[in-house]
């Protein structure tokens, strides 16, 4: 699998052309995507192919405030409790309002300890400029492969998706959103497919009084031998 550009602290010049650029600090990400990694990838052989890919769509989704503000949006994703994120793959178009910079928008991924230790993603490291732009990552990018700890779920087999600023232009107004379209392909090793209540396994309907007196007729009229068939969820659909 292609290798992911590390950026732990991308150092930005100080620009003269304004007051406002010049006071921007660096962004800071655990993990971020320069223009080397928007290149075609690809996954691990067989033995590294990860059990499922869960397509999130962000369409819509906007950056506010800095790490762990209330009006900062988090979406959650149902893996299970013993599965793990273990890559990363997207195709996103980031459009920043103001003076915000493309490079400040940040995605960050954790179970639910929520301490730190999970994926920070700036899909617009490097550019320091305010627009619109479109990300690609060319497949999905193993997390492993670049030196990152897999993301190990806990009890309540929770994916914690929250987007924020690395640097916060306004406080409490959005700083960027992403166009319809956008979307993270996340690599789940252990997916937890009845945990997490998802296509093929449907809630087994239960009869209501009326269903329970018309049974209770039939069996009357067919006479003492029923044969019954224990009622089980479908295969998932192909």
């Amino acid at each position: 699998m292609k290798p992911i550009a590390i950026a732990s602290l991308v150092t930005l010049l100080v620009l003269s052309s304004g007051a406002a650029l010049a006071q921007k600090q660096p962004a800071t990400a655990l993990m971020g995507i320069d223009l080397a990694g928007n290149t075609p990838g690809g996954q691990d052989g067989p033995a590294g192919v990860p059990d499922t890919i869960l397509t999130v769509d962000i369409s819509g989704v906007e950056c506010w405030d800095s790490l762990d503000d209330p009006d900062n949006t988090v979406l959650t994703e149902c893996l299970g409790p013993d599965a793990a994120m273990t890559g990363i793959g997207w195709n996103v178009t980031l459009t920043t309002n103001g003076a915000s910079w493309l490079s400040e928008c940040v995605t960050y991924f954790d179970a639910a300890d929520l301490d730190g230790s999970g994926l920070f993603l700036t899909v617009g490291v490097g550019n320091s400029m305010p627009g619109t732009m479109t990300f690609d990552s060319g497949g999905i990018l193993d997390l492993t492969d670049n030196g990152i700890p897999n993301i190990e779920m806990q009890a309540d087999g929770l994916l914690y998706i929250q987007f924020f600023e690395s640097f916060d232009d306004v406080p409490d107004s959005v700083d960027g959103f992403y166009e319809d379209g956008s979307f993270y392909d996340i690599a789940v090793a252990g997916y937890d497919v009845v945990f997490c209540g998802g296509p093929g396994f449907p809630e087994i309907p239960t009869l209501d009084a009326v269903g329970l007196a018309g049974l209770a007729l039939l069996l009357c009229a067919c006479g003492a031998y029923v044969s019954r068939r224990r009622l089980r969820p479908p295969g998932p659909s192909s």
